[in-house]
């Protein structure tokens, strides 16, 4: 008899000692990440999209849009790589591309873009690439400077 007070009240410790680490880990959400790669070729500029997820199971998606530079000329698409995935969208208009995901599949699975950008006049094309995170409701904001 008396060792089952000292069993429920071992028990009982493990539970309030698991408790509180479980609710940590349930509090920090992570978004996922943001590749983007830009190169001058010669009829084209050509730039990279890649998210990366930091689940192993699918989670809610993502919106990328890239945009140009408030100092730079305005991008346009001349040519898209590759089919798009379930759940995927993609618009394209003079200045502004949004790639839209409705779900970002689990690890180890990275979502990637292939474009192809009209060369403008100057020197250099700037875009800034801006990642909406459905899941944590966050914004990340990348800017693209690629010599021609």
């Amino acid at each position: 008899m008396a060792s089952l007070p000292r069993t429920a009240a071992a028990v009982a410790l493990v539970a309030a000692l698991a408790a509180p680490a479980a609710l940590a880990h349930s509090s920090k959400l992570f978004a996922p990440d943001l590749r983007v790669e830009g190169q001058s070729v010669e009829t084209a500029v050509a730039y990279t999209l890649t998210v990366t997820p930091s689940y192993r199971v699918s989670k809610p998606g993502v919106t990328v849009t890239m945009s140009s530079c408030k100092s730079g000329t305005t991008i346009r698409l001349k040519r898209r790589f590759g089919s798009l995935h379930s759940g995927q969208t993609f618009h394209a208009k003079p200045g502004k591309i949004v790639w839209d995901l409705a779900k970002i599949p689990g690890k180890p699975a990275k979502s990637k873009l292939r474009l192809d950008l009209v060369i403008p006049s100057g020197k250099t094309l700037c875009t800034v690439t801006t990642m909406y995170d459905k899941l944590t409701k966050n914004s990340v904001s990348i800017t693209t400077r690629v010599p021609l």
